[in-house]
């Protein structure tokens, strides 16, 4: 996994596993809260998959609200 830091340096492949788990976790926790970004920022194809994940994190709350609308409707 390729990210940028705050900094615009790219954090080449030499990172261990548990750091990019690590580094991977806590991204996709900022996407999918839709919190922001600021110190990661996605290249090539992870664009496209944190556009996924940032319109999951959209619906889940939006699902769960209707849900609950229609269910005091009842």
């Amino acid at each position: 996994m390729q990210v940028y830091n705050e900094s615009q340096q790219i954090y080449a492949s030499s990172l261990h596993f548990l750091d990019e788990l690590q580094t991977g976790i806590y991204f996709s926790g900022i996407t999918l809260f839709s919190v922001g970004f600021g110190d990661l920022t996605p290249i090539g194809l992870g664009r496209l998959i944190v556009v996924i994940e940032a319109l999951i994190g959209y619906t889940i709350p939006a699902a769960f609200v209707a849900r609950a609308v229609l269910d005091m409707e009842s």
